[in-house]
Formats: structure tokens, C-alpha cells, sequence
């Protein structure tokens, strides 16, 4: 029988991942649900079907990891992407084919140096194959293969969360807090002129109409996988200028502008109390 892992299956795009697998695959593929929270991987499996079951995992201990992926044909790596190098070396390792929801621009490097890795065993590996990068990506694929020249490729994100909540915070997002925050905090890389660069996160925030019902948004850069890959990509039809924006909901961009804010007063307050 055929298996696919979907490793951190318990969190809020493993289990969306889950439940997705378990209405598509054929009926005689096994899916697997590998998190380190047991309990709460069994809570989001009830129901999906006999073909669903769940299995508890430390993706940073080898031999734990080693354990929940062999005889896996797929591991789709739902895991934040601090951990994206454990579980594609994982697959590596196990003769699995490997694909994740996402990842930051620095990690990307460092994956796609397995790529002869992966290649001499025979293995696909994909990374990032969620909205951004991933959907974009194709996106800009499909735009340039219809040109003889890409001089730009800008890519703006926009978003409006209607999900029902009970009260207010001043963090809510509509996916990993920790990506959000390294995001706003880290350097945002730019193709500009032919040469990547890097520029203060969360800045050249411009306006832009989105389609209904996301309306008129304000993306600014952030730090994203796809400044390190597209460049490369299409360098061959004269690519001078690769951008990426998001606009984050409802104000968080400035709730983290101004984050970022109060941490650089308490650095430099730091440092001259050093002195």
C-alpha cells in the first residue's frame, strides 16, 4: 500500500492538508498524520476515514522522524520552515518523494543545493507549493512562457480574513506567527538592475486594487522565496526587476512596524547602557 506523510498533519495547514488528501487519493493509499502533539493529530483524523491514522513525531530526532516516514512514498511537509531541511533530508533518506507548503528565501538556498541529491536517487522534490511562493510562481511561469522578453516581475499579495473569531487580538493572521514576525524583522531581498539586493522589511508600501472583495491594499516587502528563484529562473529572457509585496490584515503592518520600532530602541538603549 502506498503512503503519504503529511509531517506537523496537526497543524492549521497539515490538517487542511489532511483533509484534502483524504477526499482525493485512490482508496488504497494510507495517509499518515505525523505530529509531535499525538492527541491533537487523532482529534483532526477522526472522521476522515479508515484510511487516515495518526502517529506522534519529534521531526528534530532522526530517529523519531526515521520512523513515522519509512515506506513513505510522499511527505508533504506542513511543519514551520525552521524545520523544512529535517524532514526533506528525511525524505532523502528514505526514498520518499518531498514537498512543502513554504519557506523564506535564505532556507530556499539551502534546499535547492539537494537538488543533485534528489536527482541521483531518482526523487522529486518541491518546495513551495503553497499560495506564495507556489501559486504566484506558476503564475509568473505562465505569463512569461507567452513573451519573448521579461523585463519585471512584481508579485503584490493581498488578503482580507473573514474568518469568525471570538474577541480581538492584535496579532491574528491567517497563518504562522513566527513566519509573520520573521518576515516583518528580517531584510527583504530585491532584484533590482540585474542584482539582488536587500532592503528594510516592511518597506515601499504602495497601493494597489485588488479584485473584490479584497479591495485597495498597501503591500510592502518582506523577506520571500521568491527573489530566489525567479531571477535565476528567467535570467535567459533579460529579467532585470523581480519584487515581492504582501499586505498584511486589517493593520498588522503597522502594529509590527511598530514592533520592530520599540525592539530597535531597546537594542541601542542596550548598548550604550554597555558603554
Amino acid at each position: 500500500m502506498s503512503r503519504i506523510v503529511v509531517a506537523g498533519g496537526a497543524g492549521a495547514m497539515g490538517r487542511i492538508t489532511l483533509r484534502d488528501l483524504a477526499k482525493t487519493a485512490d482508496r488504497g493509499i494510507e495517509i499518515v498524520a505525523a505530529d509531535r502533539d499525538l492527541r491533537e493529530a487523532r482529534r483532526v483524523t477522526r472522521g476522515l476515514g479508515p484510511q487516515v491514522r495518526a502517529v506522534a513525531v519529534d521531526v528534530t530526532h532522526p530517529r523519531s522522524l526515521a520512523t513515522a516516514v519509512g515506506g513513505a512514498s510522499v511527505i508533504v511537509n506542513a511543519c514551520h520552515h525552521s524545520l523544512n531541511l529535517h524532514v526533506m533530508d528525511a525524505a532523502l533518506q528514505a526514498g520518499s518523494h518531498y514537498c512543502d507548503l513554504g519557506w523564506l528565501f535564505h532556507m530556499t538556498r539551502r534546499q535547492l543545493a539537494r537538488d543533485a541529491e534528489f536527482r541521483r536517487a531518482g526523487l522529486l522534490a518541491i518546495c513551495g507549493i503553497g499560495s506564495a511562493p507556489g501559486i504566484v510562481n506558476v503564475m509568473a511561469r505562465a505569463a512569461a512562457d507567452r513573451v519573448d522578453r521579461v523585463d519585471d516581475i512584481h508579485i503584490a499579495v493581498g488578503t482580507r480574513d473573514a474568518t469568525p473569531r471570538r474577541g480581538v487580538s492584535l496579532l491574528a493572521t491567517s497563518y504562522s506567527m513566527q513566519t509573520v514576525l520573521d518576515e516583518a524583522s528580517l531584510p527583504a531581498a530585491l532584484f533590482t538592475g540585474g542584482r539582488l539586493t536587500f532592503v528594510e522589511p516592511l518597506s515601499g508600501a504602495e497601493p494597489v486594487r485588488f479584485p473584490r472583495p479584497v479591495g485597495v491594499l498597501s503591500p510592502a516587502r518582506t523577506l520571500h522565496s521568491e527573489l530566489a528563484t525567479l531571477p535565476q529562473s528567467f535570467r535567459h529572457k533579460g529579467i532585470r526587476e523581480v519584487s515581492f509585496r504582501i499586505a498584511f490584515p486589517d493593520g498588522l503592518a503597522d502594529r509590527l512596524r511598530f514592533g520592530r520600532q520599540r525592539v530597535c530602541i531597546k537594542s541601542t538603549a542596550v548598548s550604550l547602557r554597555q558603554f
